[in-house]
């Protein structure tokens, strides 16, 4: 897919009406990450780490709206710590949900399903690794950047103490190929708070958003069927979990 020229007026966010090679803002030229998404990430990697319940906690509807009409107008949008990080989190989820073809794309959707049925984890990775080769390069590369965030902030789910009154903190930003490292003070003993979103949590906030197909409702649907949904969407679930927990294998060379 051919990323999108810059001088050109890129579709609307909000409608819904075009894929991720349409949706393109892009810098750097190797790169098909949506300037939203690495805006979104980038933005939650500085300032949205420790926010307790980040993806799940609700957002402001309203502020989540006025950041979506920013970006839809194609300039430059720069998120700052004054952003609340949970109206950042919902615009990235939302960005996925409303793309009309999903991240995965639905071609692969059964596919990546049948991955489940691996036993064995190491032909479970190689499955889940071809099939991530016969992606669009832009979802691709944007699926990188996603996993890749993701695990960062899995990373950061549980509560750590500062033992010496120092802690690294790492100031990341998916354009530049080095990150920047600040020392910062905290009292020794102090807790430094995790975000309570692990792999797992994190997996069941973005299946449904990256890994979906259209389903008739579940209004009349049997009890067989429903227990065949709940089955389906477990599977979503783990298909996205294993990819946050073994991204660095996947994207290997």
């Amino acid at each position: 897919m051919e990323s999108l020229n810059l001088d050109r007026k890129r579709p609307s966010l909000i409608s819904g009406d075009a894929g991720i090679s349409e949706l393109l803002h892009v810098d750097a030229p190797l790169s098909q990450v949506p300037s939203l998404v690495t805006a979104c990430c980038n933005h939650l990697l500085n300032h949205g780490l420790h926010t307790v319940g980040i993806f799940r906690v609700s957002s402001s509807k309203k502020r989540v709206r006025q950041l979506r009409e920013e970006f839809d107008q194609g300039g430059e949008v720069v998120l700052t710590e004054e952003h609340c990080p949970h109206d950042v989190a919902t615009l990235l989820k939302e960005f996925f949900r409303d793309l009309p073809e999903p991240l995965l794309t639905r071609d692969l959707y059964e596919p990546f399903l049948c991955t489940q049925r691996i036993r064995n984890r190491k032909l479970k990775l190689e499955a889940t690794q071809y099939l991530l080769q016969l992606l669009p390069p832009a979802n691709r590369d944007t699926l990188y950047a996603l996993l890749s965030f993701l695990t960062v902030v899995a990373e950061h789910a549980v509560d750590t103490v500062s033992e010496t009154g120092q802690c690294l903190i790492i100031k990341r930003n998916f354009q530049f190929p080095a990150s920047l490292l600040i020392l910062c003070t905290r009292r020794a003993g102090e807790t430094i708070p995790g975000n309570m979103m692990d792999s797992r949590n994190l997996a069941t906030m973005f299946a449904p958003n990256i890994l979906h197909m259209h389903r008739a409702g579940a209004d009349n649907a049997s009890p067989a069927a429903l227990a065949a949904m709940a089955d389906e969407r477990l599977d979503c679930t783990n298909v996205v979990r294993s990819m946050i927990d073994h991204n660095k294998e996947l994207f290997e060379v």
